[in-house]
């Protein structure tokens, strides 16, 4: 073997070597991203996965939950009681420790610890739920909330370092007998821009005393009475007493101009909750040029679509960067790009050397 077969091949050696090192650290740190804590809460001496009860005005319950490390190390929690709210487009939000109490929040005597749960094992925490005397009939949901204290390090896209915090909650639900009023409030319309596309959003308010599943249309109208747009609204639940909103994505951006929609809403088991025949929008230009984005991954499998003719463009792509090469630019990339460059900058008078 020459010379300088034998440095490249010893130059070639060095680069897998690397490239080696590069992917073990690169398996290790994604082995460690993988690591979370398992964890569980339920409650104790109840049928069902949360609390679910019937009581009267002035009663006290006591009630005790199990709150469970199921993984095979110690992990450092937190637990507290915390809001229930209702996410845009329906379901269930659990609030954040420290959030301002509302509502039957205020019931649980429920005292927030940090502690440390050992692996394969639980602990129980019994609290006091008391109904104030002067509560009305309706349904009432506040929630327990067990999660790690401190997150666990995750393997993220293109090198990203991120941070995961476990978080599990469970409900306790009270219905406090009585008359049942459901009542829906549409509130104000809104015009975003999501990518290069339009968003409509819609604000509702529960203002009844039992949780809603709102259904129904909204037609969007252009100022000459024509109708651009009809869209049906199917929501998850609306807890009572809380505020969210709908949205409506649209297939590409509205023009610019005014326009008029009419909403009409109702509920499967309540009948007709809200409508409102003539709501006026506006839509102006935005502000500043909008980076187009994957808008399926924001509006979900079903847009709105628009009949008109599109004006002139109205939002200015910026350019975005791409990979190199279809290579994502990682910090382990660039790592190997730089030992390379070192490698062959010191290569030709390896070779003089060689000679």
């Amino acid at each position: 073997m020459t010379r300088t077969n034998r440095l490249f091949t010893y130059t070639a050696s060095t680069l897998m070597l690397m490239f080696a090192l590069v992917l073990l650290g690169t398996g290790r740190a994604a082995a460690e991203g993988q690591a979370v804590p398992q964890l569980g809460i339920c409650p104790i001496d109840s049928a069902g996965t949360y609390f679910d009860l019937t009581l009267e005005p002035g009663t006290m319950r006591e009630l005790t939950v199990e709150l469970g490390n199921y993984g095979s190390s110690p992990v450092q929690v937190r637990t507290y009681v915390a809001n229930v709210n209702s996410l845009v487009n329906g379901g269930m939000s659990v609030g954040a420790e420290g959030d301002m109490t509302s509502g039957m929040t205020a019931w649980i005597t429920y005292p927030s610890e940090v502690f440390r749960l050992e692996a394969r094992s639980a602990q129980r925490r019994s609290f006091v739920l008391r109904v104030p005397l002067d509560t009305s009939p309706g349904e009432y949901m506040a929630s327990i909330v067990l999660q790690s204290d401190k997150g666990t390090p995750a393997s993220g896209v293109g090198g990203l370092s991120l941070s995961q915090v476990v978080r599990h909650a469970i409900t306790v639900s009270v219905t406090v007998p009585g008359a049942q009023r459901p009542a829906l409030t549409i509130g104000t319309v809104t015009h975003s821009i999501v990518g290069d596309k339009s968003m409509i959003h819609v604000s509702l308010h529960n203002t009844g005393n039992v949780r809603l599943q709102p259904t129904g249309d909204l037609v969007l109208t252009d100022s000459s009475g024509k109708e651009v747009s009809r869209f049906p609204v199917s929501m998850g639940t609306i807890y009572a007493g809380t505020t969210t909103s709908f949205e409506v994505p649209f297939a590409g951006m509205l023009n610019l101009g005014d326009y008029t929609i009419a909403l009409d809403l109702s509920d499967a088991k309540s009948g007709p909750l809200a409508q409102a025949p003539a709501m006026p929008l506006q839509i102006v230009a935005p502000p500043t040029p909008v980076m187009p984005t994957d808008f399926a991954a924001t509006a979900g499998p079903q847009v709105a679509r628009i009949n008109q003719a599109p004006s002139s463009p109205q939002v200015v792509p910026s350019p975005a960067l791409t990979p190199f090469l279809g290579i994502a630019i990682t910090p382990d990339v660039l790592l190997v790009g730089l030992a390379f460059l070192i490698l062959m900058a010191f290569l030709p008078m390896l070779r003089r050397r060689w000679r």
